[in-house]
């Protein structure tokens, strides 16, 4: 884990961004794209790759450049703690990931990101990310954040984005397995037991595997496992985990 604080700030403007479902488990890359047919799209996409081309030609190193989809939002007002005026004016988010390197740099990236966002004319609130904070987002289990963020409308990608969405699939299928080799086999799980193995599943989806130490370290531990089952109903449920197959 780390320290840092989540790096975001406001643009204010009229909305444009048209509302999807940011849980849908998208087969294509094209499918995490707001629907078109409307002038609405049709500016919302002038205004988001003129600021593209202005975000990327000032910072080449910009790894990716989202906007999250609309459903999502509150995950991240929420983690962020925005003031309450700014979430009743239901702006649209942007993701900017960075390399990590250039963390140090943020304050001088994001005023000069937000005049850029500012020309757009849109209600666009701004949050830069490096690849670490997304990692620490699937250590401490909220796998949520980066699903809206690779299921998010691209406007530039280097190959993150697009990794995040294959990752958000192939999770899917995981958790399906997971299902139907862990949690269906017995209908006498508790509500505590249950709520434990919703956490593991994504915490084996996110990780790929599970042993009896994983048990023991965050954020499985957090859980305190040993007081939902016994030792031997752990070490069965790691053995049917591992039945699962990853490819």
């Amino acid at each position: 884990m780390t320290d840092k604080k989540p790096e975001s700030s406001p643009v204010v403007g009229k909305p444009l961004m048209p509302q999807y479902n940011p849980m849908a488990v998208p087969s294509t890359p094209s499918s995490a794209a707001p629907p078109a047919g409307g002038p609405d799209f049709n500016a919302l996409k002038v205004v988001l790759e003129t600021f593209k081309k202005a975000a990327v030609k000032k910072y080449p190193f910009t790894i990716a450049l989202c906007l999250i989809p609309g459903q999502a939002a509150p995950l991240f007002e929420e983690d962020e703690a925005l003031p309450k005026e700014v979430v009743d004016s239901k702006p649209m988010h942007v993701v900017m990931i960075i390399p990590e390197e250039q963390y140090k740099n943020i304050p001088k990236i994001k005023p000069e990101v937000v005049k850029l966002l500012k020309e757009t004319k849109q209600n666009l609130w701004l949050h830069i990310k490096t690849p670490v904070d997304l990692w620490n987002y699937g250590l401490d289990s909220k796998f949520e954040f980066l699903d809206a963020i690779g299921q998010g409308f691209p406007m530039h990608d280097k190959g993150f984005l697009g990794a995040l969405r294959m990752a958000s699939i192939h999770k899917s299928l995981v958790l399906r397995k997971f299902d139907k080799y862990v949690a269906s086999k017995n209908e006498h799980y508790n509500s505590q037991q249950l709520k434990f193995l919703r956490l593991l599943e994504k915490f084996f989806a996110f990780n790929k595997h599970l042993t009896p130490k994983d048990f023991t370290a965050h954020p499985l531990s957090d859980e305190n496992p040993l007081d939902k089952f016994s030792p031997e109903q752990l070490k069965e449920i790691v053995k049917e985990v591992e039945n699962i197959k990853i490819k």
